[in-house]
């Protein structure tokens, strides 16, 4: 049996969200950046599946379906009777839902736990629950807004807001395949038996305090020995248990050395009184249960250096407390004894075994270092998948572009809001929205692209994407400029990701912007060039300046606009026609002082009194510089943009300050600055 998908309405940014578990890996992988739903959807799965009756508050709706609360109060106030009124909230009233969606086999123990969800006598293979938290007691709803003691300043949703719980219950239906068709089950065992929740929280006490009797790592050791230990290793647990009464029976007859002054001391003060005279004495009372609560400790051995002739440690090398250990090193450890104890308590409560065991990883990453990160996805597959016929799947949000990098596109799942709501991107369907043509070369294109650099992608808020390394290792002085003009101070405090991708594979990463909805500047070269004739008599392009040029040779630009034809197209083309969905395409255009055919000789143009000004501010550059000047910048610039170190030329000016952005790169990053600024 397996859960094939989880679909949320009406909770928090999740207005209508549906999560597609991963066909290919026990896990799947929730991303996107912050404050984007993630944690809402393990909070809502938990709020139906925990144990926290207080799980679900008046905020956790959606925040366009709060407005019902009143609508559904103004509709029951002109109703004709009460018993409209109540009838008119039940139907109104907002309400927060998820549903699972099964697939199952026709085995003895899948029909057994879907049996009560079927519906009809075909065989349907698929099986789907939903469950509701809604309002139950509309009437006592009613009667206590009819009652309330202040009724010019008490509205429905107060009352609701107070105390949900009053009026708000868990429902549950089953669901038809096809949605078309519900009924009401009576309570929630049979979502019980479906699924059972374990979580990790993001929030991990994994800290062994010596001043801490119960340290969470080794509450966690107590419990694993308690749900595993004790009931499949009988054996080991019985040698334990005689092991400590051993030791109690030997720690007894020491205290009775120990105390006997006391004891002596005690009786010269009258103690104990009367007749009876008994005989007052210590003893060691242990169990294995204590030990393990309450002195159970992690210790890791700090070992020094092998000799020569040893191969393996001394057995009685030091040992370190585990709070001297690193915190990555605890949050692992913390990790893998939840996992398996999770998996432990299914095999010891065979009888209860659920359908599905489901668990909920949140920020795995927390303290580990990126090697560690990567291989974190592996194992933890690799754990859940061995499990024979109790197969555990698990979802994972996380920030790590290493874990996401691990996993590869099809587990993937993106959040972005948008506005109130998330919008949920599911990678897999990827493949399917791309060109058919190239659909294959396309998808290995992207997922080896973002699986090498730029995992982070999934995590931005904005994006850029550049030919080469000069525009990249000045765009961060170039955002600083751009945030300083009056409204755009939010442009430097957003997560803009810059991504370098060549001169001919802008256009590849396209289909993957549209479909993550990222708003995106790509900023290309005009790359002006003419056309001539060879000595075979063939046309040949040859790079010139824009002013003799007939077309242009940049591949990204071709790609975005496959309907310019001639340079002239391109010179010509305003502000709004660079724009494409969420994409706005900036190349060289004409300026005061000439137009360039690369960002070096636009930038010439921006800043010729600057340069002048500052060719000490230049080191491999500074003779070329020197020379161009002296001829006459301005009409050197083009030439001097082609013998430029591009790199080296880009270190220089990164430092210093004072010069202007090329017009086309300023207003392709004003524009990024405020697109998507409803999200």
């Amino acid at each position: 049996m397996k859960l094939e998908q989880i679909a949320i309405k009406h909770f928090r940014l999740l207005a209508d969200a549906t999560i597609k578990m991963s066909e290919t890996t026990p896990t799947t992988i929730l991303v996107g950046p912050n404050n984007s739903g993630k944690t809402s959807v393990m909070q809502a799965i938990e709020a139906f599946l925990g144990q926290r009756a207080d799980a679900i508050a008046y905020y956790d709706f959606s925040v366009g379906i709060l407005p019902k609360f009143d609508e559904a109060q103004k509709l029951a106030e002109d109703a004709g009777s009460e018993t409209e009124a109540i009838e008119i909230l039940q139907a109104n009233l907002p309400h927060i839902e998820i549903e699972f969606r099964f697939s199952y086999e026709d085995t003895p123990s899948d029909l057994n736990l879907i049996q009560p969800l079927l519906m009809g006598l075909s065989p349907q293979k698929h099986v789907v629950l939903r469950a509701e938290y809604a309002v139950g007691k509309a009437k006592k709803l009613w009667e206590d807004f009819q009652g309330r003691k202040k009724p010019d300043d008490t509205r429905l949703r107060d009352l609701v807001q107070k105390s949900i719980e009053s009026y708000y219950e868990h429902i549950h239906f089953k669901v038809s395949p096809d949605g078309a068709t519900q009924e009401r089950l009576a309570d929630k065992s049979v979502l019980k038996r479906l699924v059972r929740l374990d979580m990790v929280p993001a929030q991990r006490y994994v800290d062994d305090h010596e001043g801490s009797r119960a340290a969470k790592l080794s509450q966690l050791l107590h419990t694993h020995y308690q749900a595993y230990v004790q009931q499949t290793a009988p054996e080991i647990s019985e040698q334990v248990d005689d092991a400590v009464a051993d030791s109690a029976k030997a720690l007894t007859a020491e205290y009775a050395k120990g105390f006997a002054p006391l004891l002596t001391e005690l009786k010269g003060f009258g103690y104990p009184q009367g007749t009876a005279k008994p005989d007052l004495r210590i003893t060691a009372e242990m169990t294995a249960e204590t030990l393990y609560r309450d002195n159970t400790r992690i210790y890791y051995s700090a070992p020094g250096e092998l000799s020569e002739d040893k191969k393996e440690p001394d057995a009685d090398w030091p040992l370190l407390p585990e709070r001297l250990n690193g915190l990555g090193y605890k949050n692992l450890i913390y990790i893998v004894l939840q996992l398996h104890s999770f998996k432990a308590a299914l095999e010891v409560d065979d009888k209860e075994r659920p359908g599905v065991h489901l668990i909920g990883i949140e920020e795995p990453e927390a303290h580990l270092h990126p090697q560690m990160q990567t291989v974190f996805l592996e194992e933890v597959n690799r754990v859940l998948s061995a499990e024979g016929e109790q197969r555990s799947q698990a979802v994972i949000s996380t920030h790590s572009a290493h874990i996401v990098s691990d996993s590869g596109f099809l587990p993937v799942r993106h959040f972005r809001k948008q506005g109130s709501i998330a919008a949920v991107s599911d990678l897999s369907r990827l493949r399917s929205t791309l060109n058919e043509a190239d659909a294959d070369d396309t998808f290995k294109f992207l997922s080896r692209y973002i699986k090498l650099t730029h995992c982070d992608l999934f995590f931005a808020d904005k994006a850029i994407l550049v030919e080469g390394r000069v525009e990249k290792l000045l765009l961060p002085a170039m955002i600083q400029q751009v945030a300083q003009q009056d409204g755009l101070k939010h442009f430097a405090r957003q997560y803009v990701t810059t991504l370098e991708v060549g001169g001919a594979y802008a256009h590849k990463l396209r289909p993957l912007l549209d479909f993550l909805n990222l708003p995106a500047l790509v900023i290309a070269d005009i790359d002006s060039a003419k056309v001539t004739k060879n000595e075979k008599g063939k046309n040949v392009t040859k790079k010139c300046p824009v002013l003799e040029g007939s077309v242009s040779t940049n591949a990204v630009l071709k790609d975005f606009f496959p309907n310019a034809g001639s340079l002239a197209d391109f010179v010509a083309m305003n502000v709004d026609q660079k724009v494409i969905g969420l994409i706005r395409v900036a190349f060289q255009t004409a300026q005061d002082n000439g137009h360039g055919r690369s960002f070096e000789e636009s930038y010439i143009y921006s800043n010729l009194a600057w340069i002048e000004a500052h060719t000490d501010a230049f080191t491999e550059s500074k003779s070329d510089i020197e020379k161009a000047i002296k001829t006459g910048l301005q009409g050197e610039a083009y030439a001097l943009g082609q013998k430029l170190d591009k790199v080296s030329f880009a270190l220089d000016i990164m430092g210093a300050e004072g010069w202007a952005l090329p017009n086309y790169i300023k207003e392709g990053l004003v524009w990024l600055a405020s697109a998507g600024t409803k999200q």
